[in-house]
């Protein structure tokens, strides 16, 4: 019969490997830097996000987000990647939260300061202005939806590679997005895809924190 201390190193074991097995991540180079962004999603009880910001080629994070518990699982997951244009400062849309990637001080910040939203283009003014969605069609009939899945035939990349200037925010390029694979069962791989095979997602940058 086993002693209770075994059984429960056994249980924990169990579990901890359950978890690891319920992560997916990715993890993309941003260019002209010697630095990393993660993207980590954990199936288990729920599913839930975080993002790390890391040195290129390191195993540890220099900074990281907290888990951010995924609403209406999993179609509220991702994360969009825009660089402002002098290069120094990335901004993450979640969803939830605003990220800013300061790479050269080595900070993460989530905000929901809508202070902190880069300023809009006329077009993304138009959008954010109106509250009719026929009308947003009629705007912006090429605008593709955030948050979604990305389709299982579109490539994923480890590198980012050239920017697209951001017909949303003034000043800022984009990059690509990261995602979940669409599948039909959970823990599913998780992918990054570069702004030539991922059109830039509507106003990706506005925060819904609850």
């Amino acid at each position: 019969m086993l002693r209770p201390p075994t059984v429960i190193f056994i249980l924990v074991s169990v579990f901890l490997v359950w978890s690891w097995m319920m992560q997916r991540s990715t993890t993309v180079t941003l260019q002209d830097t010697d630095y990393s962004l993660t993207y980590r999603v954990a199936w288990g009880f729920g599913m839930k996000e975080r993002l790390m910001l890391g040195k290129t080629e390191a195993p540890w994070s220099l900074a990281s987000s907290q888990w951010v518990e995924i609403w209406k699982k999993p179609y509220n997951s991702g994360a969009v990647l825009y660089v402002s244009n002098d290069g120094q400062t990335f901004y993450i849309g979640t969803y939830y939260k605003l990220g800013i990637a300061m790479p050269d001080s080595k900070r993460l910040v989530m905000t929901c300061d809508k202070a902190d939203i880069p300023k809009l283009t006329q077009l993304g003014r138009h959008i954010s202005a109106s509250q009719d969605f026929e009308q947003v069609k009629i705007i912006d009939p090429e605008g593709q939806s955030f948050p979604s899945y990305i389709e299982a035939d579109v490539p994923g990349r480890t590198t980012t590679g050239p920017p697209t200037p951001s017909k949303y925010y003034i000043d800022l390029q984009y990059i690509g997005r990261f995602g979940v694979v669409r599948g039909k069962s959970r823990g599913k791989d998780v992918r990054f895809v570069s702004s030539d095979n991922a059109p830039e997602p509507q106003m990706s940058l506005n925060v819904h924190c609850g």
